[in-house]
């Protein structure tokens, strides 16, 4: 048997990372981005994904297997089912590499006007320093290949009950197709480096969170001056009545 050549030994670490990071993934919930843009128009409506896993019984020796699901379709036609689905990955890899070109153009703009910015201060030099990097950054996404999806579609199948129906849709993606995914999915564990924070005004959770904080505060404060203001009142009272 011979040896893997350094290539392909990369290609089997590459695989075996996303597999692992794919595991990991399992019961987590699918963000609402992953829905939208994998959602497959069929019968006069759009059919959004509920839920993306690990295929656990699906080949996994050269491709990362993937089970997609989708609630409520009836009476499907498994192959018109499974090409139309098919198009949606390969279009929304497509769309995907095309915002990653235009983010990385952005930020090397940024960088080049941060080095022609003069450098008398120090600040004029931090920002050179992180021109450059992002220079290199670029120069390292211009070597990178580009993202082959190596989308197949396996199997088409009704995996729900009498109740619910649940559609199922199996497919092999290649690693790095499969880790642009993950990143679509749940970005907190396939690209957490790269997540940004949210702002609070940003977060539904905690605009609502201080909004009520803020009116519970003034409430109580109106309280506070309404209370001492009668205790007050009170205490003159009865000074009055004691003379």
């Amino acid at each position: 048997m011979q040896p893997l050549s350094g290539q392909a030994t990369e290609g089997v670490r590459g695989l075996e990372a996303s597999l692992a990071r794919w595991r990991k993934a399992h019961g987590w919930t699918v963000s609402d981005e992953a829905r939208d843009r994998l959602s497959v128009h069929w019968a006069g409506s759009q059919r959004l994904v509920a839920d993306i896993s690990l295929w656990q019984d699906g080949p996994c020796h050269e491709a990362v297997p993937l089970e997609f699901l989708f609630p409520g379709l009836s009476d499907v036609d498994e192959q018109s089912f499974g090409n139309a689905f098919k198009e949606e990955i390969e279009n929304c890899l497509r769309e995907r590499n095309q915002e990653e070109f235009r983010s990385q153009l952005k930020k090397r703009q940024q960088a080049a006007n941060l080095r022609r910015r003069p450098q008398a201060s120090s600040a004029g030099r931090e920002d050179s320093e992180g021109g450059d990097e992002r220079e290199d950054s670029w120069r390292d996404y211009l070597r990178r290949p580009a993202i082959e999806s190596q989308v197949k579609v396996l199997v088409v199948t009704d995996s729900g009950n009498r109740a619910r129906k649940v559609f199922a849709c199996r497919v092999t993606l290649g690693p790095d197709a499969a880790d642009e995914l993950g990143r679509m999915a749940f970005r907190n564990l396939f690209d957490p480096d790269r997540e940004e924070p949210v702002k609070w005004q940003e977060d539904p959770f905690l605009f609502c969170f201080y909004g009520c904080f803020c009116i519970i505060a003034v409430v109580f404060i109106l309280w506070a001056v309404l209370f001492f203001g009668a205790l007050s009142r009170h205490a003159k009272e009865k000074t009055h009545m004691s003379l």
